[in-house]
């Protein structure tokens, strides 16, 4: 095999403080140098919205809507949204509760008998709306990614394969993220309002507010001005995003929407903050518990809370994520501000884009991706890398592997990521926002690395 020449994409470098903190006019022009480079190295194509102080500080489209038909992306494009949808189902719950149908303290056999027995008696509806109710994602039911997620299943198929799911722990004793409680979450408003959520959601959120360009996705329905979805490969190589049925995704990940009414929703939120009822009270934390996927927040009912920390104010939000999706929105109580991300590409690295997003519409201080020199690999050294890694401060564990000639990384249950060149021994994993440098030992053979980034630093000892 020849000498592969690996070519580097740009290192997403989080805040330096050489460019000094931008004025607010400079932000608009910031975040679309920022999102321009962002479509040309990650593949990114969507809508990005911002809005603070209750004026549009920076509303752009990127890329395609349809690549087959060569459609160009507008503003106004909508995009299935995955798990943003929990926080309307969660809103619902809070209606349903004032208006005394539910009783959030109450238990989920009170409203669905069928969830009656040893385990189940315990779980509560919030429970359900925080994720401690210790019922498990979709990957713990029974031919889930195989089968059911393929076909369109009646709420009752759907209802008796949630109930045969292994319940992880005792309610109120963890968290565990779950779309399958809010799809009983869902059940119980059809339930108590002998109505389809769908048209329980018109009547009471979007009609009134107005949400004309939101509404649930169900496989068959034609959404005029939805984009067609698509899969980010390795590589940077788009393709059709693979099918999924949205039957068993009610209540937790059906919906659709579009940034310009995802906004008016957060500002719907944000001016409802103060005043006593539900909407407050969904956005404060209920219990210890930090989610693991956005280190530090923790969950309220269907809204992420992250704690003001240094430079970063409080935050309310929620992404999703599906095939042909990758969605983010966020509400800045202190700060005035919105900020939304949805994207027709499922595969982008949607938390590293976001948090550049904000970190610009903050006005902190932020450098642009710079383009990395080329650096030539040959087969051996990155054969050199090769191996398991275990990390030296905790129970972390690392595989490095080829494949089609490029080295990956892959953390223990995660996806794998590509690693790009910058020096000798040295990588930037550019999904991801890490540096990795292999250390060589004895017989100069790489015995460890470092992996460096988001203000964190881990060490790894070579296995094998």
């Amino acid at each position: 095999m020849k000498n592969i020449l690996l070519i580097v994409m740009a290192g997403f470098l989080s805040c330096s403080p050489s460019l000094g903190q931008p004025n607010p006019t400079q932000v608009p022009e910031l975040l679309q140098a920022y999102l321009e480079t962002t479509q040309e190295r990650l593949g990114f194509q969507g809508v990005c919205l911002v809005q603070k102080g209750g004026k549009l500080l920076y509303h752009k489209a990127f890329g395609k809507a349809s690549i087959e038909l060569d459609v160009e992306m507008v503003t106004d494009h909508q995009f299935r949204v995955a798990s943003i949808s929990k926080s309307f189902t969660a809103h619902l719950i809070g209606m349903a509760a004032e208006e005394g149908k539910v009783k959030v303290e109450g238990k989920l056999s009170s409203y669905l008998n069928e969830f009656a027995g040893k385990g189940w008696d315990e779980i509560s509806i919030q429970h359900l709306l925080t994720h401690t109710s210790g019922i498990p994602h979709h990957k713990g039911m029974e031919d889930y990614w195989t089968v059911r997620s393929r076909l369109s299943l009646p709420k009752a198929s759907i209802l008796e394969a949630i109930r045969k799911m292994e319940i992880q722990f005792a309610p109120g004793e963890d968290f565990l993220y779950s779309s399958p409680a809010y799809f009983l979450l869902a059940a119980i408003l059809e339930k108590v309002y002998d109505q389809p959520l769908s048209s329980l959601w018109r009547e009471k959120v979007g009609q009134p507010l107005g949400l004309d360009n939101t509404g649930f996705y169900n496989n068959q329905t034609i959404v005029s001005g939805l984009t067609s979805g698509y899969h980010l490969l390795p590589g940077h190589q788009l393709i059709a995003a693979p099918y999924r049925d949205f039957s068993g995704l009610k209540g937790g990940g059906d919906m659709y929407s579009s940034t310009e009414n995802l906004n008016r929703w957060n500002t719907y939120i944000l001016q409802k903050l103060h005043a006593p009822g539900y909407i407050a009270e969904a956005v404060r934390p209920k219990n210890k518990f930090i989610a693991k996927r956005h280190a530090g927040a923790q969950y309220g009912f269907g809204w992420f809370i992250r704690a003001k920390e240094g430079e970063k104010p409080l935050a309310y939000f929620h992404g999703g994520g599906t095939f042909g999706c990758s969605a983010i929105s966020a509400i800045y109580p202190e700060e005035d501000l919105s900020i939304i991300i949805l994207s027709n590409v499922s595969g982008l690295p949607i938390d590293m884009i976001w948090q550049n997003v904000e970190t610009i519409s903050l006005g902190l201080p932020f450098e642009l991706p710079k383009a990395l020199p080329e650096w030539e690999v040959s087969e051996k050294s990155l054969e050199s890398y090769i191996g398991n890694y275990a990390s030296t401060t905790g129970g972390q564990r690392l595989r490095v592997f080829i494949h089609k000639e490029e080295l990956y990384a892959q953390l223990q249950g995660r996806p794998p990521f590509p690693l790009s060149p910058t020096n000798k021994d040295e990588f930037y994993g550019e999904k991801v926002g890490i540096s990795f440098s292999f250390q060589a030992g004895k017989g100069n053979q790489i015995s460890g690395l470092k992996a460096e980034g988001r203000g964190r630093s881990f060490s790894f000892e070579k296995e094998d």
